[in-house]
């Protein structure tokens, strides 16, 4: 009985290490998903930070081009201005001269 009693506890502490070796497995499994789950998540943060970085320059891009020809488009109408402005003296100009020689 004494020796059936021995091994009963031996019996008992291998399963107890067993059980404590299948918890700390797990334990370590959980840890392991959690840190991929973790990496997985800064990549996705990166790539979506990098998408939003790209956006970002095709606005600055489009925003310098409106820019542009909204300059482009004010210089247009000043030098129409101007024009106007020669045509109109040029006019009077004749018109006084054709006063004059009337």
């Amino acid at each position: 009985q004494f020796k059936e009693s021995e091994l009963m506890d031996s019996i008992d502490d291998k399963l107890n290490q067993l059980d404590n070796g299948m918890t700390k497995a797990e334990n370590q499994q959980k840890a392991t998903d959690a840190k991929n789950e973790n990496l997985e998540m800064q990549a996705d943060e990166n790539e979506i930070d990098g998408k939003l970085n790209t956006l970002d320059n095709a606005f600055n891009q489009a925003a310098k081009k409106e820019d542009k020809v909204t300059e482009q488009f004010k210089e247009s109408e000043l030098m129409d201005s101007i024009d106007d402005k020669l045509n109109q003296l040029d006019n009077g100009m004749t018109k006084a001269e054709n006063q004059q020689k009337a």
